[in-house]
């Protein structure tokens, strides 16, 4: 039932608002439900209903002691009285239950409504508070977008000056590796000039001691010659001097 009158308000059928000899009177149900009002008439009859009802109490002990007296005859009206202030009864009986029925529903109709107005009204809620969790996260999975695509910016940066390193770690490994033979070869022109340098010095030493002992050798053939001319030169001066005396 609360399904039916969510979203819309009750309304009171047309039929039951267009006959004026409604015994609940005029009911309003709508934005603010008010109570069900009763007409003088039937406030009246239902005043005339509890007086014939006592009446009718009196009546009945009555009918029981004329029954014993000689007034015999009047049985049959009392009876018809008693029936009729019975159906009375029984009418209103029936109209109060019918009334009192007709309120408690109208009072559980205003209390689901309300209910279901509660109802669509925490839902509503509900919704504007998930709607607004789901912008919460539709904004950090935008965030979570944009730095995700920073980051493979950043990767594919880094990747290229990876690849511009290696290439330039290989490019200096080469230029290593050709100066090393470089440095090999050179190596090896130093020590072969250094073995010529060695050489050359050896041989610049032993050509001075050489020249020296020609020289020395040459010195001593002079002295001796010079000493041999001399003792000739004497020999011959003494000869000479021994022919003069």
């Amino acid at each position: 039932m609360v399904g039916m009158v969510v979203g819309a308000s009750l309304e009171v059928p047309r039929d039951a608002k267009n006959a004026p000899s409604d015994p609940l009177g005029a009911i309003e149900i709508g934005g603010s439900p008010m109570l069900p009002s009763f007409s003088e008439e039937m406030i009246q009859e239902a005043r005339a209903l509890k007086t014939l009802s006592i009446e009718g109490v009196h009546g009945r002990e009555d009918l029981f002691r004329l029954e014993e007296g000689p007034g015999r005859g009047l049985e049959p009206l009392q009876r018809s009285t008693s029936s009729s202030e019975s159906a009375l009864h029984r009418e209103a009986f029936s109209r109060s239950r019918a009334e009192l029925s007709r309120e408690e529903e109208i009072k559980d109709l205003q209390a689901e409504l309300a209910k279901a107005h509660q109802d669509q009204s925490d839902l509503i809620e509900q919704l504007q508070q998930k709607i607004e969790v789901i912008g919460q996260l539709r904004d950090k999975v935008d965030m979570m977008k944009a730095e995700t695509l920073g980051w493979k910016e950043s990767m594919d940066r880094f990747a290229a000056e990876k690849e511009t390193a290696l290439s330039q770690l290989s490019s200096v490994e080469s230029l290593l590796r050709g100066m090393k033979e470089k440095s090999s070869a050179q190596e090896g022109k130093i020590a072969e000039l250094e073995a010529r340098l060695a050489y050359e010095l050896e041989k610049a030493k032993s050509e001075p001691e050489k020249a020296k002992a020609e020289a020395d050798a040459i010195v001593a053939v002079y002295r001796a010659d010079a000493e041999a001319a001399q003792v000739q030169a004497r020999k011959a001066a003494e000869t000479t001097k021994t022919r003069a005396y």
